[in-house]
């Protein structure tokens, strides 16, 4: 492989997530990921596996904010395996409360942390929820809107509030 392909530029686009967010990420200079290459990414809510889809030249960067930062190509470790009770996990959110109408879960890199992704509004008032249900689990069980929230809202970091996928 030339070093051509090798990706080293300061920021790229990753998607990440299982609802397969796009956003940008930067990335140390010594970090080398190629097109395709599975990553280890830092947001918000932790340690994220994505798929670096492409390096991102910094006069086309401007004033976008970056969602985190590139830390590695993911390892066999990183992965982790999907526990049969995050289907159990969607089910009992439904059950608390059905309004927040929970449609998919993931696991995150650290294997404890357990994102549900809900299409019904997710905030202070369903914080008690995840809380309960991290007690009940021994996860860090975190409620996240299902499509990308708005840049300082609920979810994206931005309430400060614990439980609701702010990382708070």
């Amino acid at each position: 492989m030339s070093e051509a392909e090798v990706l080293t530029r300061t920021a790229c686009l990753v998607r990440y997530g299982r609802p397969g967010w796009v956003a940008l990420f930067t990335s140390e200079d010594g970090v080398e990921v190629r097109r395709g290459d599975q990553v280890v990414v830092q947001t918000e809510r932790g340690e994220e596996l994505g798929e670096l889809l492409s390096s991102v030249a910094e006069h086309l960067v401007g004033e976008v904010t970056p969602a985190g930062e590139v830390l590695r190509v993911a390892a066999v470790k990183d992965r982790p395996g999907v526990p049969v009770e995050l289907d159990d996990l969607i089910e009992t959110v439904r059950q608390r409360d059905a309004a927040l109408e929970p449609v998919d879960a993931e696991m995150l890199v650290d294997g404890r942390t357990v994102v549900v992704y809900c299409l019904g509004e997710v905030g202070v008032e369903s914080e008690r929820i995840a809380v309960d249900l991290s007690k009940g689990t021994d996860r860090d069980v975190r409620l996240s809107p299902m499509f990308d929230p708005e840049p300082g809202g609920c979810g994206s970091g931005g309430c400060g509030e614990g439980g609701c996928g702010s990382g708070h």
